[in-house]
């Protein structure tokens, strides 16, 4: 079939860890990142790598 008719495009993906700060109400903006997951990928590899580039652009902390 996606030989036929391609990849299919996803547009919703489940969010792997969130945490919301307690003054969210005071938010002004926010952001998200797409980003392509090649056919066949390891999505539990991916998972991992998503959380240690969050851990690191936060000092270490889960967010």
């Amino acid at each position: 079939m996606t030989q036929t008719f391609g990849w299919p495009f996803v547009k919703i993906w489940s969010v792997w860890h969130a945490r919301v700060q307690p003054n969210i109400a005071a938010a002004r903006r926010a952001t998200r990142e797409i980003i392509p997951i090649r056919p066949y990928a390891d999505l539990s590899d991916l998972g991992m790598t998503e959380t240690d580039l969050s851990l690191s652009a936060n000092g270490g902390t889960h967010v």
